[in-house]
């Protein structure tokens, strides 16, 4: 269960205690930001939460599903995972993360049915009157270098920033614009201006496309 911030946890919980009331042989694993920071704590408050997923889960969690699923290797041995053990918080610091970003898949939005998302930000701030309908996030870029003290973000996905290339954001953008008439691109970096040169191709690659 993701919980990208620190307002979604409320709604966080409610989903995993139903699920511990009605299945309660199910391990239930949580994420984001929001967990990352306070793995710790959640683990010793809310018993009916498992394990977290430290910061970036691609790896960490098809590695623990394996884990607890078909008994491959154990959390012990999982980069960036908290988890009970023996009655204590264990907790493997996030130590990895993914430098490769233009060798992740897209996100494959034909698994679930887009017409039940109604998300129409038309009516925010738009002094042009755009119809924007049903916006589609783009992360072109993960974490930041800087370290500004009212920003945890670099807390939750690493040190360094990484940056998918611009060819390969245009290319993903493409594919929302063809494949589910997205016509609106919401840039959810943590800092997506960070390398002007990379934004500004990024810009005149949405123009020649």
């Amino acid at each position: 269960i993701g919980g990208i911030f620190s307002g979604a946890f409320k709604s966080l919980k409610l989903i995993a205690q139903e699920v511990d009331e009605k299945f309660k042989d199910i391990p239930i694993v949580i994420g984001g930001i929001h967990a990352t920071l306070f793995a710790k704590e959640i683990l010793e408050k809310y018993s009916y939460i498992d394990y977290v997923v430290l910061g970036e889960g691609e790896s960490a969690f098809l590695k623990l599903v394996m884990c607890i699923a078909e008994n491959k290797g154990t959390p012990e041995s999982i980069d960036g995972v908290a988890f009970r053990h023996n009655g204590s918080i264990k907790l493997n610091p996030k130590t990895i993360f993914e430098n490769q970003l233009d060798a992740l898949p897209f996100v494959d939005y034909g698994a679930i049915d887009l017409k039940e998302y109604k998300w129409d930000t038309s009516g925010w701030y738009n002094p042009k009157k755009l119809k924007i309908n049903r916006p589609f996030p783009i992360v072109s870029s993960r974490s930041c270098s800087q370290r500004c003290n009212f920003c945890c973000n670099w807390l939750a996905h690493g040190p360094a920033i990484r940056s998918r290339t611009p060819d390969n954001v245009l290319s993903e953008m493409e594919h929302l614009y063809d494949s589910y008439d997205a016509r609106y691109f919401h840039f959810i970096d943590d800092n997506m201006t960070f390398d002007k040169k990379r934004v500004l191709e990024i810009c005149e690659g949405i123009t020649k496309r």
